[in-house]
C-alpha cells in the first residue's frame, strides 16, 4: 500500500513547521510561546488552503447553476 505523500507545497511547508516544532519541544530548543506562535500560523496556512480547496470544488457547480440561469432568463427574453 502506498503511504500518503502531501503534494500541495503550502501544506508540505505548514508540516515541515509542524513537525520541527515537535522536534524542538522534545529536545527544549524551542520555547513555548514561539512554538504556539508557529503552530498558529500552521493552522492558518491549513485553514486557507481548505478553504481554496472548497473553492474549486464549488466553481463546477456554480458555473453549471450560472449557466442554467443564464439558459432561463435567455427564455424568459425570448418569451416575451
Amino acid at each position: 500500500m502506498k503511504t500518503f505523500e502531501i503534494t500541495t507545497p503550502a501544506l508540505k511547508t505548514a508540516t515541515e513547521a509542524a513537525l520541527a516544532v515537535i522536534a524542538g519541544r522534545q529536545n527544549g530548543t524551542m520555547e513555548k510561546d514561539e512554538a504556539r506562535d508557529v503552530i498558529a500560523g500552521v493552522n492558518a496556512v491549513t485553514r486557507g488552503v481548505g478553504q481554496e480547496l472548497q473553492v474549486r470544488l464549488a466553481m463546477p457547480k456554480l458555473a453549471a447553476v450560472e449557466a442554467k440561469l443564464i439558459e432561463n432568463a435567455a427564455k424568459q427574453i425570448e418569451a416575451a
